[in-house]
């Protein structure tokens, strides 16, 4: 456990050096924070120091590396249909997992917060303690202070250049006494705590003269001498924040090609949904198989079996070309097997549209290719809503959503590339009559 000592030397180092040398490091550690309703009031505030490492230029590339192999893979294997380029993004996962062991989870905000080390806030000046050691400095022999209340964990940043959440961990206090710069940083677990803080800044006996006050909400932002700040009257909260027309403008500007493919492919499934559901009533009639062939990819691997057959409706013969309702090429279904069936068959039974008998099909359920599409639409869709829901409603977090965003995303490249549950579309074919031999 860091002494007393250390916790002063590392914040006075992080004026000097602008972070921590590695070897300080292991101070950073998991910790429970203080209790907020029975440490604070008016009079004072006792908040635990934070101390926040800086990545190092290894750290730095490694990170950049990891996100490469998780998201280039990904897409290219989306856009290849290749399946097996999916599991980058687990693999990335299992990297950054890796990569946060070896790091002691230095990145991870709640290991920042010291459990046995404060900042207090008093009446008279500052008091940096622990269990057993306390060091004061009075507001009095204080220069050049500066006190940055930027919000506590979990609350929405409500900048129009900034989106997210704070952690807690971003306000700051600066200050010079003997000769000394200290600046460090200290965590303000909930709302709750940030009303205590901010009513303790309004009490009008505090002391704190040349001390400028930094302090934002949902109001706006307050930067002033601190003593101003306890004739700034209350205003109610807003309803809600409106962002410029220009910062608008480039979000909708960004946004709009992935939101046109989340409902392209949304929009996609349900219409092949729907006309595997509209065909369970189609009549079925023999056709005559008059070419089969194999379509490649130039790209990749994918393919997809073309098929010509003729079919007689009342007095009148009809010509279809339609396999199943799939999209497009892709790699997952067995085209190979159903090449097969139909370029051995001489006579199939087909589906007829009763009300449009020109409108056929040989295969008319669900096929994996449809399931592709459905799997992808979802976690795609819900990634959108992962970052629009919480911007939306302030009662759903970013937390909550990035967490079932990681849970469907899990599940549906589970499925993909474990080809669990895979349906056998050369079995749907109902062959009537197959080649002879010398055919």
């Amino acid at each position: 456990m860091p002494s007393f000592n250390d916790i002063i030397f590392i914040v006075f180092l992080k004026k000097q050096r602008k972070g921590y040398p590695a070897d300080d490091y292991p101070l950073l550690r998991k910790c429970n924070y203080i209790d907020a309703v029975s440490s604070n009031s008016v009079e004072n505030f006792k908040a635990n120091i934070a101390l926040i490492p800086k990545p190092t230029a290894t750290e730095k590339t490694l990170g950049i590396i990891i996100i490469a192999v998780m998201f280039i893979p990904f897409a290219f294997g989306i856009f290849t249909a290749n399946k097996w380029l999916l599991l980058s993004l687990p693999a990335g996962f299992l990297l950054g997992f890796i990569f946060n062991l070896f790091s002691k989870g230095k990145f991870n905000h709640k290991n920042w917060i010291q459990k046995d080390f404060f900042v207090e806030f008093t009446l008279n000046g500052i008091n940096i303690s622990s269990s057993t050691t306390q060091k004061e400095f009075l507001w009095s022999e204080m220069e050049g202070t500066q006190l940055y209340v930027e919000g506590f964990d979990g609350e929405v940043k409500a900048d129009k250049e900034e989106s997210g959440n704070y952690s807690g961990t971003e306000n700051k206090l600066v200050f010079n006494a003997h000769n000394v710069t200290y600046e460090f940083n200290f965590y303000i677990e909930n709302a709750e705590r940030k009303a205590a803080l901010k009513s303790f800044l309004k009490n009008e006996t505090l002391n704190a003269v040349n001390t400028h006050l930094t302090f934002k909400d949902k109001r706006g932002v307050y930067s002033e001498a601190i003593n101003s700040f306890k004739d700034v009257p209350e205003e109610p909260e807003p309803q809600s924040w409106k962002k410029s027309k220009k910062s608008i403008g480039c979000l909708v500007l960004f946004a709009t090609p992935f939101v046109l493919i989340g409902l392209g492919t949304f929009g996609l499934s349900l219409y092949q949904f729907g006309k595997v559901i509209q065909a369970e009533e189609w009549l079925p009639v023999r056709a005559r198989i008059l070419t089969v062939d194999m379509a490649y990819s130039s790209d990749s691997d994918a393919t997809k079996v073309k098929a010509q057959y003729e079919y007689n409706v009342g007095s009148k013969t009809f010509r279809g070309s339609t396999v199943s309702f799939n999209a497009g090429m892709n790699n997952i279904e067995n085209y190979g097997e159903l090449y097969h069936t139909l370029n051995q068959s001489k006579a199939i039974q087909i589906y007829v549209n009763e009300n449009d008998p020109a409108e056929s099909v040989i295969i008319r359920g669900v096929t994996n290719a449809m399931i592709g599409v459905l799997i992808f639409s979802v976690m795609w869709n819900t990634l959108l809503l992962a970052f629009a829901l919480p911007m939306l409603s302030k009662k759903i977090t970013v937390r909550s959503m990035l967490f079932i965003t990681v849970v469907v995303w899990i599940l549906g490249i589970g499925k993909l590339v474990s080809g669990i549950g895979n349906i056998d579309i050369a079995q749907q074919v109902f062959v009537i009559e197959a080649k002879e031999e010398q055919e």
